[in-house]
């Protein structure tokens, strides 16, 4: 998904509602850049990432 900041949080809140609701696991990687999710993580097991396109997300993260 790619998108704005407050798009992306409704979609990954959604997404998290709908999983527990069917009692599902869901890990959902909310990110600006393709390497956020790359490279720490070896083995990628991530069912949705959500690239917000505006620097939001980086910014909510380094306050």
């Amino acid at each position: 998904v790619v998108s704005n900041s407050e798009l992306c949080e409704k979609i990954a809140e959604a997404l998290h509602s709908a999983a527990k609701q069917r009692k599902c696991p869901l890990v959902v990687h909310q990110c600006e850049f393709v390497g956020q999710v790359v490279h720490p993580r070896r083995n990628l097991s991530v069912d949705f990432i959500i690239f917000a396109v505006d620097g939001q997300v980086t910014h909510s993260i380094s306050e």
